[in-house]
């Protein structure tokens, strides 16, 4: 999640929009996929076939993907992102 966090930082905030993401996040260091997760595992997210162009095949009979929003009465409602920033403090 960390190299989530720092891609977005770093204006490539598609990373964290779909499973298949956590494969892909490039390491500049290595010059490759970090590959945070297995391969099987993210491509058998549908979202992330789109922007990765793999084969799309469920694992173990499931596909994953990261929700949205919600649809209620017809309406789609987004979920809220987490800002750039955030301040956390440890109550003593």
């Amino acid at each position: 999640m960390k190299a989530i966090a720092r891609a977005r930082r770093k204006n490539r905030t598609g990373y964290g929009d779909d499973i298949a993401g956590l494969y892909y996040v490039y390491d500049r260091k290595n010059k490759k996929p970090m590959k945070l997760i297995e391969r099987k595992i993210a491509h058998s997210d549908p979202i992330g076939q789109k922007r990765f162009e793999y084969t799309l095949k469920p694992h173990k009979g499931y596909y994953f993907t990261i929700l949205t929003g919600t649809k209620s009465n017809g309406v789609q409602k987004e979920y809220p992102k987490q800002s750039k920033k955030k301040q956390f403090a440890w109550d003593s």
